[in-house]
């Protein structure tokens, strides 16, 4: 989603990405939604599944704002370690990949 300029999309509520091949190593799946968290919805897209895919990344998915994601039966090309980055995200289930989490800075917007 983006309210800052072009107003092009909406939340994702549901996304199934299954047996692909992500050829070229900058090729991650990013989740970068351009609106700010609000203390009643702190995640923009929700039920995300990334399953049975090759990565030539070694960070096949990058992103924020996300509750729900899946990270099952994927596998990088040349057998290495694989690290899922994302930030303000609620519930992740990753298999064979490291998560690192992370909190973005000004990333809600406080309502009074």
């Amino acid at each position: 989603g983006d309210a800052t300029f072009w107003f092009e999309s909406g939340p994702m509520q549901d996304l199934l990405i299954t047996d692909c091949t992500f050829t070229r190593p900058q090729a991650t799946v990013r989740i970068v939604p351009e609106v700010l968290a609000t203390e009643k919805a702190p995640y923009y897209h929700e039920n995300i599944r990334i399953e049975n895919c090759t990565f030539a990344s070694l960070v096949p998915v990058e992103g924020w704002m996300a509750n729900d994601l899946t990270f099952a039966g994927n596998k990088q090309r040349d057998g290495l370690p694989m690290t899922l980055k994302l930030a303000d995200c609620g519930t992740v289930n990753a298999e064979n990949c490291t998560v690192e989490r992370s909190t973005r800075k000004d990333s809600t917007l406080n309502i009074n």
